[in-house]
């Protein structure tokens, strides 16, 4: 590596004596720094010129050849911290080790020396030592490819390096210190794209783990609602024919299947009978009828006393159990149900569809099988015994009974274990909390009194009901505290979730709004510069002056977009019944103009009463047909906008006969500033998409493509049936 001399100035004579070869130099010279200078204020146009980091790298790289020659370009991100390095863009030669996107080690490399040192890196043939395999041992992916010099410099910002930006060549005389110097320069103008490429990126990933952890504590809140209401439904009847019904249905909202079933087990026998079942029927499988347990599944599982899983095509479950009779399941879920360590029988679920359960689907239902377990055998020793008391006494939840003065007449094991102060208290634990306004409503009326109570920090959800043999109140409680906290956990996660999607929505309003005055400042003197000297400076100026004119105009048309869409959940209103017609008329009318310049043909079916609001249903009808009209390609442009009512929603299509959209951008299109032309090919901003989607959003529905490369579009969306 080269030590950087110091740049000293020279004063050359350029009196007239030194003849016309010198004025030809200076000639020469005042137009290649010209050059750099269109150069670098292009580059500075394209890194404003879109939201979209990959689009602002593609155009940066494509400037920057015009000034430094390479073979590879790479844009790397660094954490110190960490000792990583990602690449966020290379262009050029290709190395699959060093993949846009990869992390890796970030020692003994040049980006580790160019980060630390804050400095920059020129490796050419006269520098000591003089290629990149001499100085840094890890380079052979570039070294195999003839790529041994090299021009690397840090990305700023705020006095921090955030990462590198490299030139590399096989031709030794590809770079000098000059190199060494406009790579500096142009760092300065892609750091700040890198580093809000990085925020971005970070904003990203932190909205979407908080997004994960509510869609986990929402089903982690609906699984412990339906364990709880098992739990309920175990426990709301002594016969255990009761519970079974109620029962399956909740089982189902859990597991899906096409078959449950309940099955008794003999021991001597190694024989099964089926107490209950729910779902298709099978032959020699209903209810009462006994079958073996030998060579199949359910043998498995009652010796092993752990859930079993057998799923796929039928030669291989005959191929494994051809003592198995399936009747065409394909996915059978098997848990033993076991009561003190014994197993007493088998919770069985089965589905016609190959490969239907996983891990989860075990999980759950041998928690299942744990909590209706003991409510069989209870219930096998109540009709040996026929004794009420003993239901209770292996319920795994806590049980009370007491009189109706409230004094304790009885606690399950369970109940003892939890409240051992229950019996001194009697009517003043908080268990049993103004039992008397409920006992008369009770044995007035019958049936039962649900509630829900707290003692100390848990909750219980409680079932009352009355004992007419024994006139006693019998008090069932399901500690219902993992469900409440998790129930308010993801009730304040959905607040923060609303309070910061709020307040991104008001940034983005302010934010554009403010801009727009110093752009109308900047736009209105620009032009007042370019009438008032426009073809009096040079060639150069007018073209300066030209890209400043038409990045003021692209940023006020994007400035307005974003206005558009920041104002869909802020400044819409009221939803209410509206014709989508008059919606439909208005988006016509507004683009008249277009469709006539155009010579488009519009068309619709006969439009449906929905629940909306008419402006913003109408910038959804003039977004997609302005888009239809756009990239109509050499035909004339034909939309037809059709509707079906599907149950309480109205599908609406607005189709197109334009060049149609590759199916593998079909979900990337409706985001912010997604562009799947160049500019120069169709104009516009990638926000429109975007508005439409947060538009169908608003209105509690889904927007969806259709369609394929060089056969047009089908745009279709859901808006709610008017509530007349």
């Amino acid at each position: 590596m080269q030590d950087r001399p110091s740049l000293t100035g020279h004063t050359e004579d350029v009196s007239p004596h030194n003849g016309l070869g010198n004025s030809r130099e200076a000639v020469v010279e005042a137009r290649r720094v010209a050059a750099e200078y269109a150069i670098f204020a292009e580059i500075g146009r394209v890194i404003s010129s879109s939201p979209d980091v990959q689009e602002v790298y593609e155009g940066f790289a494509s400037q920057v050849r015009n000034i430094i020659p390479f073979e590879r370009l790479v844009i790397n991100s660094v954490d110190l911290e960490a000792g990583t390095v990602t690449t966020l863009y290379q262009s050029g030669a290709n190395i699959p080790e060093w993949a846009p996107g990869m992390v890796r080690a970030l020692a003994n490399s040049p980006t580790e020396w160019v980060a630390k040192n804050a400095s920059g890196l020129l490796l050419i043939p006269n520098s000591s030592p003089n290629s990149v395999e001499d100085m840094f041992a890890n380079q052979s992916p570039v070294t195999v490819r003839g790529l041994r010099w090299l021009v690397a410099v840090p990305l700023f910002s705020r006095n921090e390096v955030i990462g590198t930006l490299h030139f590399r060549s096989s031709d030794p005389s590809a770079y000098s210190e000059s190199c060494l110097e406009l790579a500096e320069r142009i760092a300065s103008q892609i750091a700040g794209a890198v580093a809000n490429s990085l925020l971005y990126a970070k904003q990203m990933e932190t909205q979407a783990a908080l997004e994960e952890s509510l869609r986990f504590e929402h089903r982690l809140v609906q699984e412990q609602t339906l364990f709880a209401e098992i739990g309920r439904v175990i426990s709301s009847s002594m016969d255990i024919n009761d519970v079974y019904e109620d029962f399956a249905n909740q089982v189902q909202k859990l597991i899906t299947f096409d078959r449950i079933s309940l099955a008794i087990l003999n021991k001597k026998e190694d024989t099964l009978v089926n107490a209950y079942v729910l779902g298709l029927e099978a032959e020699g499988r209903r209810v009462g009828e006994r079958f073996s347990i030998l060579d199949t599944p359910a043998e498995d599982a009652i010796h092993s006393g752990t859930t079993v899983l057998v799923q796929g095509s039928a030669d291989v479950l005959r191929a494994r159990y051809p003592s198995m009779v399936f009747h065409d399941m394909r996915s059978v879920v098997m848990a033993p149900l076991i009561y003190k360590n014994e197993v007493i029988g088998l919770l069985n679920v089965r589905s016609l569809k190959e490969n239907a359960y996983g891990q989860r689907d075990i999980d759950m239902l041998t928690q299942v099988a744990r909590q209706i377990a003991p409510a069989i055998a209870n219930s096998q020793l109540y009709a040996q015994q026929s004794r009420l008391a003993t239901f209770p006494m292996h319920n795994p939840n806590p049980i009370v009974e007491s009189n109706l003065d409230g004094t304790i007449a009885y606690c399950n094991p369970v109940a003892r274990q939890r409240f051992p102060n229950l019996p001194n208290l009697g009517a003043r634990h908080p268990l049993l909390l103004e039992l008397e306004t409920i006992v008369d409503e009770l044995i007035t009326s019958g049936g039962f009194h649900s509630r829900e109570v707290d003692v100390g920090e848990e909750t219980y959800q409680q079932r009352i009901v009355h004992i007419p043999a024994t006139n006693q109140i019998r008090i069932y409680s399901n500690d219902i505290t993992p469900r409440k906290r998790a129930q308010e956990k993801l009730a304040r996660q959905a607040d923060e979730l609303a309070r910061s999607n709020a307040e991104l929505q008001e940034f983005a309003y302010v934010a554009s709004h403010d801009l727009q005055e110093p752009l109308r400042v900047i736009s209105g003197f620009v032009q007042l510069l370019s009438d008032r000297y426009g073809g009096q400076i040079d060639e150069t100026a007018d073209e300066f002056i030209g890209y400043v004119v038409d990045g003021t105009e692209r940023m006020k048309i994007l400035i307005n977009d974003l206005l558009e869409y920041s104002r869909v959940g802020t400044r819409g209103r009221p939803l209410e019944p509206v014709e989508s017609a008059s919606a439909l008329e208005n988006a016509v009318s507004n683009l008249r103009v277009a469709i006539r310049e155009a010579d488009a043909k519009i068309t619709h079916d006969r439009m449906p009463r929905v629940q909306g609001d008419i402006n913003q249903l109408s910038q959804l009808f003039q977004n997609l047909i302005s888009n239809g009209m756009k990239f109509h390609g050499e035909k004339r442009p034909e939309i037809h906008i059709s509707s079906v009512q599907v149950g309480e929603s109205w599908v609406m299509s607005v189709s197109d006969n334009g060049i149609g959209i590759d199916p593998q951008h079909n979900d990337r299109i409706f985001g912010m500033f997604k562009r799947l032309h160049g500019r120069g090919e169709y104009p516009g901003t990638g926000i429109g998409l975007a508005i439409c989607s947060k538009i169908v959003e608003r209105h509690l529905g889904k927007i969806w493509v259709e369609s394929e490369l060089g056969n047009g579009a089908t745009f279709s969306f859901t808006l709610p049936v008017a509530e007349d």
